[in-house]
């Protein structure tokens, strides 16, 4: 291999400046890709484990308002109570007078 010897030092060779910010832009960009990747892979994740809890939370909320439908049902008095209490209710109160 035959070394490079300047003679002419006015004119020295430039350095290939332009290759080197080619390669760093691409291993910039590749980064960037990768980054994007996983951003958008580890969002879908979490959006697919949050619509699984709302699910599941919809459903609980369901649930608990069917439940809570049915005690106010149990806890109402029938037609039948209050036309009793109405018709037995004054007899009671003036037998205690």
């Amino acid at each position: 291999m035959i070394p490079e010897i300047n003679l002419l030092p006015k004119y020295e060779r430039k350095e290939n400046k332009t290759g080197f910010l080619l390669s760093l832009l691409f291993i910039l960009w590749v980064a960037l890709l990768a980054f994007s990747v996983y951003f958008f892979m580890t969002i879908g994740a979490e959006r697919d484990l949050l619509e699984e809890r709302i699910g599941l939370l919809t459903s609980q909320k369901e649930q608990l308002e069917a439940e809570l439908e049915e005690k106010k049902m149990n806890q109402l008095p029938s037609m039948e109570k209050i036309v009793q209490a109405a018709a037995f209710g004054n007899e009671r109160y003036d037998s205690q007078v």
